[in-house]
């Protein structure tokens, strides 16, 4: 079994997207990187990397942390680290949208400013969206 340096970890990292979570919230980062993922059903993946110039040298600590921080098979992890293809997870399924999202402050205003639920907002196009704003506008939220 092929083992990985700690600049492989962090390549994966680089590749699959995930977040210098310490940095994030301008916290030291002691004597590991810490790094974050949220997939998009909401599950959120963590993981440290050692500031060293070393490797992960146990294969029982490796296939741990292939399976409990970084959720990829070892093919995954290092078609990543090798040829820069991300992995797809099953939390990864959730469909993208069927159009462009809607911009935050618009969702905002319909949710805060025109008392909108969220859910309701959320199943929306954009035209809708923006049709519902301008009409919110032109009647008694204007004057607001």
């Amino acid at each position: 079994m092929r083992l990985p340096t700690y600049a492989d970890l962090k390549r994966f990292c680089a590749v699959d997207g995930w977040y210098d979570s310490a940095a994030a919230r301008g916290a030291r980062t002691g004597d590991h990187f810490r790094y974050a993922r949220v997939l998009r059903d909401g599950t959120r993946l963590r993981t440290r990397v050692s500031h060293g110039s070393g490797s992960i040298r146990d294969p029982a600590t490796f296939k741990d942390i292939l399976r409990s921080q970084l959720r990829v098979t070892e093919e995954q992890f290092w078609l990543a680290v090798d040829e820069g293809v991300a992995p797809h997870r099953p939390g990864d399924a959730a469909p993208e949208p069927a159009g462009p999202g809607l911009p935050y402050d618009l969702v905002k205003n319909l949710t805060a400013r025109a008392g909108i639920p969220l859910r309701e907002v959320l199943s929306m196009g954009k035209d809708e969206a923006v049709a519902l704003w301008q009409e919110w506008l032109t009647q008694d939220g204007g004057d607001q």
